[in-house]
């Protein structure tokens, strides 16, 4: 565990010599420049970094923590995109090959493409855990009281696989899956209530109800770049096969090649 503190350590700080200490300072030359009337805040970045330091006077977010929640933006807003889409298109692929009356359905169909994209999400969360402190004392269905000062963890991996929820093939793939209207396809994978993940319609788009209209639906952009890939014929490398990431407990690919055209 130690190993990996120091590892994030060492990338933060790699981070931050090239690319937020530059960043922030030209940032901060372009706010002095406007606040000395030279320029139009118009000219000013439309980014939270600006933000930040255009109000840091107003907030109690020491450099550190400011530094912590850049780099955590292009973790939310990147890796767990590449994490999600990966995860989808080898579901789809696997699928396609064992369910050939489907294949035709992941070429021409958006609606069920974004159905696998959901039912890969329930399966493959970006973040398997989550981590919540009570507001007040709690007891637990497993039988534990926890109180303010405890720490509560939150398996969305295995919450997304129970049996009793999603049926008895809840650790198998299924676009097919059958769940009530008022469950998320991809389960507690965003989160519920106000931690609900705020890229949740970005990534996943809406889910589609009977009688959704496919061309005016609202897909996500996992389900978008999946379609832009399927449209292109990709498909694995059979020369160069994928290769799961081994220093992780989480699921994740280290690689996975693809071939297009």
């Amino acid at each position: 565990r130690e190993a990996v503190r120091e590892a994030v350590r060492r990338t933060l700080r790699r981070f931050d010599e090239r690319f937020f200490t530059p960043s922030a300072a030209r940032r901060q030359a372009l706010i002095d420049r406007f606040r000395a009337g030279e320029i139009g805040e118009s000219e000013l970045p439309r980014d939270i970094l600006t933000i930040l330091l255009r109000n840091e006077d107003n907030l109690d977010l020491p450099r550190d923590i400011i530094l912590r929640e850049t780099g955590f933006y292009y973790l939310a807003g990147a890796h767990t995109s590449v994490h999600s889409l990966t995860h989808a298109m080898h579901e789809m692929f696997e699928w396609g090959r064992e369910h050939p009356e489907d294949a035709e359905r992941i070429r021409n169909d958006p609606l069920f493409v974004q159905r696998c994209v959901h039912e890969s999400l329930r399966l493959h969360p970006s973040s398997p855990i989550a981590q919540r402190r009570p507001t007040c004392p709690v007891h637990l269905p497993s039988g534990e009281d926890v109180t303010p000062d405890d720490t509560v963890v939150v398996d969305l991996y295995r919450a997304n696989r129970q049996v009793d929820t999603f049926g008895s093939d809840a650790a198998v793939f299924n676009p097919h899956r059958q769940l009530p209207a008022n469950l998320p396809p991809y389960g507690v994978t965003f989160g519920v209530g106000i931690h609900t993940c705020l890229g949740r319609n970005l990534a996943a788009g809406d889910v589609a109800r009977p009688g959704t209209d496919p061309d005016k639906h609202q897909y996500g952009t996992i389900t978008l770049i999946a379609r832009a890939l399927i449209a292109n014929h990709a498909r694995p490398d059979p020369e160069n096969p994928p290769q799961r990431e081994p220093n992780i407990a989480r699921e994740a690919w280290a690689k996975y090649p693809v071939l297009l055209g």
